[in-house]
């Protein structure tokens, strides 16, 4: 959290379909990727994985324990609130991770029990 913090968090606006493995190693600094969550934007709805831009910072801001300003940033779009609906339990549990590596044991409990 505090590398975060301090530096901020990045999202890429982006199609994968075009984005390579080699972007990826050109961005600079340390790379996380979010865990499993569900989307909750009109275009990919219930769709595992499939986050829209804000959907993805917003659920890194609620991980980072940033809810308020993720409400803020989901409240320009009517289905925003949606979001943190769909992926309440998910988002609590994450938010919990001390470390990368917890977050990735928290993950794969989910991907278990799914």
């Amino acid at each position: 959290m505090e590398l975060a913090v301090h530096h901020g968090i990045l999202a890429i606006d982006a199609s994968w379909a075009k984005f390579t493995s080699d972007s990826v190693e050109k961005l600079r600094g340390v790379k996380r990727a979010l865990p499993f969550l569900i989307a909750a934007n009109p275009t990919n709805y219930g769709k595992p994985i499939r986050l829209s831009t804000v959907e993805a910072l917003a659920a890194a801001l609620v991980i980072l324990g940033f809810e308020d300003q993720a409400k803020t940033i989901l409240s320009k779009f009517n289905w925003g609130h949606n979001f943190l609906v769909v992926n309440q339990e998910l988002l609590q549990l994450y938010a919990e991770a001390e470390t990368s590596d917890h977050m990735l044991v928290l993950q794969k409990q989910v991907l278990q029990d799914l």
